[in-house]
């Protein structure tokens, strides 16, 4: 049976700046015909699916986002936050697997601004130099975070995460895989850069064919920051492209794009269309 395709959501600030305040959207909704491949080697475009939406769903609540990851068959949830950087992360686990999702950026957290803003590339415990930003928020969390992951056994690890997320996304597999560990998969959504061209090569080493990074349209935050700043992309690029059924105006278009673009629902559902259209992207 076919699966069936999603509309995408209209332009909303508040879907940009506010996802969890969403009262439509279904995390997971087909877990129950699509499931999750924890031994997936190569692209998965299932488990893009799945950690689009756990990417989507760290910035949802504590309580509501354990039930809503229990309906995607990871009933083991745990939360990692640092108020004084508003960095927040969760780690759902099933039996076999566990996704690392990095909530992106909030308008109202003056942290999260901060750290976006403080675009300096310093030395880490990686090859290259590194966002000093991005960098502080995952070391906020990142000794707690670690002692979780390493009492997770034989399970396989998946890292996501939307914008500021991403970044922490990336850098948290690149440490956690320094420090003996072992990634699967990260598949990230609407991610700025994170270091310099020897971050990238590393990364790309460490991780090659098991990191993919989607870009949607025109989203303006994917082009910060800026290359002429040394930063440099790591990681495979997937490109989505505009839906048929996006029916604005070229003027319109043209005016609130590079926004409307890093919506994560929009990421969330062009992705799942990708999967449901021909299991590929």
């Amino acid at each position: 049976m076919p699966l069936p395709t999603k509309a995408l959501p209209a332009p909303s600030l508040t879907l940009l700046f506010f996802p969890e305040r969403d009262p439509d959207y279904i995390h997971f909704e087909h877990a129950d015909v699509v499931p999750f491949d924890p031994q997936a080697r190569a692209f998965s475009a299932a488990n893009a699916w799945y950690l689009a939406d756990a990417a989507l769903l760290a910035y949802w609540q504590c309580a509501d986002a354990a039930a809503r990851f229990a309906r995607g068959g990871f009933a083991a949830v745990e939360f990692f936050d640092n108020p004084l950087t508003s960095t927040e992360c969760y780690v759902a686990a099933s039996d076999r697997a566990a996704i690392v999702t990095f909530r992106g950026t909030q308008i109202n957290a003056i942290q999260d601004a901060v750290a976006d803003a403080d675009a300096l590339r310093v030395a880490w415990d990686g090859e290259g130099r590194v966002h000093r930003g991005f960098l502080a928020a995952l070391d906020a969390v990142w000794g707690r975070l670690e002692r979780h992951l390493r009492s997770l056994g034989a399970r396989t690890i998946w890292m996501t995460g939307h914008s500021l997320g991403a970044a922490l996304a990336t850098l948290a597999a690149r440490r956690w895989i320094g420090g003996g560990g072992a990634v699967a998969g990260v598949y990230t959504v609407g991610s700025p850069r994170v270091g310099d061209r020897d971050f990238a090569s590393g990364f790309d080493r460490a991780l090659g064919g098991r990191s993919f990074r989607y870009v949607n349209g025109v989203d303006s935050v994917t082009d910060l920051p800026f290359a002429q700043w040394g930063y440099v992309h790591a990681g495979e690029e997937r490109r989505l492209i505009r839906s048929p059924d996006d029916t604005r105006s070229r003027v319109l278009q043209s005016i609130d794009a590079p926004l409307v673009d890093h919506t994560p629902r929009r990421y969330a559902t062009l992705i799942w269309n990708a999967l449901a259209e021909d299991g590929t992207n």
